[in-house]
């Protein structure tokens, strides 16, 4: 309908008509005044506190959760992280809280020790808590082991010296300190000697040392092998070392008749001998 063509008073009853409908329309609501952050509601946690390898890739999972003074979440919010402690290997919230008013973020790194965490907002804003992770020393496994003092060639009767010593070593060829027992035995052993001595001693630090091994019979060529009851580790042979005589104390004659005849032949047979009759 064109309102040209309408009359004057009914044009008049037709604004009035629209004025009254249009006031009638609510107005839009404001949006809402978002509320504080409370520091103390708030809380900081980590997923692990204690026994993480300063290994740089080990983490804890820092889980940041922002609450207004009602406990209600706070969505929407930046969140910053930071830790005392060298070495730390910190990785930020990727984005603000999100509708449960979470932020995550981690913490790796490479220096042991006990890290506080510090979560933060706005122009530096601290949040009340602040849990701690600790780190500790990281020990790869160790992957084999081997004779780092070989034994020596000995006097018959006398102990190996220096003390015969096996090592736990990782994959880097690194000292591991373990404390596992290493046992020894002979391995090759013509003369069909006895090893005597300390044979199972266990690691102080991923070292095993014997100190008192010694071996019954004169012989060349002797090994001993080291084993370990650590899981998946070969044994170890040393390298070879001879087991030799004492110097020469005794001669012991043999044959003497008891009742010589003079003028007669007789069979005198003459060794010589270590203080131990070898």
């Amino acid at each position: 309908m064109r309102l040209d063509r309408v009359s004057a008073p009914l044009r008049g009853v037709l604004s009035l008509g629209l004025m009254a409908l249009l006031s009638a329309c609510p107005e839009e609501a404001p949006a809402p005044t978002p509320k504080p952050v409370d520091l103390s509601v708030s809380t900081v946690t980590v997923t692990r506190a204690s026994g993480i390898a300063a290994d740089g890739v080990e983490t804890s999972v820092i889980e940041v959760r922002l609450r207004d003074a009602l406990g209600s979440p706070i969505p929407g919010t930046a969140v910053s992280l930071a830790a005392t402690g060298d070495g730390n290997v910190l990785l930020q919230p990727g984005a603000p809280s999100n509708e449960y008013g979470v932020a995550t973020g981690s913490i790796a790194s490479t220096v042991p020790g006990t890290k506080t965490i510090t979560a933060s907002i706005g122009e530096g804003q601290q949040l009340a808590q602040r849990p701690t992770v600790e780190f500790v020393t990281f020990v790869k496994p160790a992957k084999r082991i081997a004779f780092t003092v070989q034994p020596s060639s000995v006097v018959l009767g006398q102990r190996i010296a220096p003390a015969v010593q096996v090592t736990f070593l990782d994959e880097s060829e690194q000292v591991t300190p373990v404390n596992d027992p290493v046992t020894l035995k002979l391995g090759a052993n013509a003369a069909d000697a006895v090893l005597g001595g300390t044979l199972t001693v266990p690691a102080q630090a991923g070292r095993a040392s014997f100190s008192d091994l010694s071996l019954s019979k004169i012989g060349v060529g002797y090994t001993l092998v080291a084993s370990t009851t650590s899981s998946g580790i070969d044994s170890a042979t040393s390298t070879a070392f001879d087991v030799t005589a004492g110097s020469a104390n005794l001669l012991v004659i043999g044959g003497l008749d008891p009742a010589p005849v003079a003028g007669a032949a007789h069979n005198v047979t003459i060794a010589v001998q270590d203080a131990l009759g070898s």
